[in-house]
Formats: structure tokens, C-alpha cells, sequence
């Protein structure tokens, strides 16, 4: 269950930051766990409502396969999966390391099976964010996570 916004019928508001809740919600969509929402829809902010309603966020959940995780290197953490219908991947990328200042994350484009240049979307933004040669780099904020998806040879 996911437990963002305002939980216990209306006596407290979730406990995650906004980047744990970025965190959890990219993990959850990159396995292909159940959606559960567990705060009250009555009362949803802002910041909630983006978390459970971004399109492009939920089409990893619902329509991505081969869902795995590529490494864990103390506490930094990516996983890829791929797009139906395309050679897109979707990679997630998590800092699960404590401190103050975000970390970069980086993939080689060849362990998500791509090579050449790669277009770089981000879901979180509904924005490309630029293209990749060889490596994709990405800073992560700590407990926080990104959420991309790449496109080969554009």
C-alpha cells in the first residue's frame, strides 16, 4: 500500500519526504507492484495528486517488461526494464545513501542493450532532459530517485 498524503483517516499526514515518496512511488512502477493507495482521496494536495496521476509514470507500472534490477553499489541502485512495441528502455535510477547533496547514478547504455546516442526523457519532469553517449549520468538526491526512459538512435 502506498502510504502518501494524509493517512489514519485524516490524523496525520504521511512521514516519507517528497523525495522518498518520489522514491517509493519509481520502485513501485519499475517492479510492476500492485497500485494500492492508501491516504484519503478527499483530501489529496498538489504534490500528492502528481505522484498518482502522471501518465507517463504509471505506463511503467502497467506496460513495461523485463523488469530487473541492473546493480546496487552502496546504496546507489538502477533498474531497467523494457518498453513494449519499441527499444526504448525505462531506467530508474535511487539514491538510497544518507547525506546532503545529490549523487550522480550512472548506466553504460550497452548493459541496457543500446548503443549510439540516446535521447534521455524524465518521467517525474514529462521532459527531455538531453542525450546520452556511452554512459548515462544522472544526479540523484538522497532517498530520492529519477525515472527515465531512453531512446535509442533518434
Amino acid at each position: 500500500m502506498i502510504p502518501f498524503g494524509t493517512l489514519e483517516m485524516g490524523r496525520r499526514k504521511t512521514r516519507f519526504t517528497k523525495d522518498e515518496q518520489v522514491t517509493l512511488m519509481s520502485l513501485w512502477c519499475i517492479a510492476r507492484s500492485p497500485l494500492i493507495f492508501g491516504g484519503d482521496l478527499t483530501k489529496l494536495d498538489a504534490f500528492t495528486l502528481s505522484l498518482l496521476t502522471n501518465d507517463e509514470v504509471i505506463a511503467v507500472n502497467q506496460a513495461s517488461h523485463g523488469n530487473h534490477e541492473l546493480f546496487e553499489h552502496d546504496g546507489l541502485i538502477a533498474w531497467a526494464a523494457e518498453v513494449p512495441g519499441s527499444k526504448d528502455r525505462y531506467l530508474a535510477l535511487f539514491n538510497a545513501r544518507d547525506g546532503r547533496a545529490p549523487e550522480p547514478v550512472a548506466v553504460t547504455l550497452s548493459d541496457l542493450g543500446l548503443s549510439g546516442a540516446c535521447r534521455v526523457r524524465d518521467l517525474w519532469q514529462k521532459k527531455d532532459v538531453g542525450v546520452a553517449h556511452g554512459t548515462l549520468s544522472r544526479p540523484v538526491p538522497p532517498h530520492g530517485a529519477v525515472l527515465l526512459r531512453v531512446t535509442p538512435s533518434f
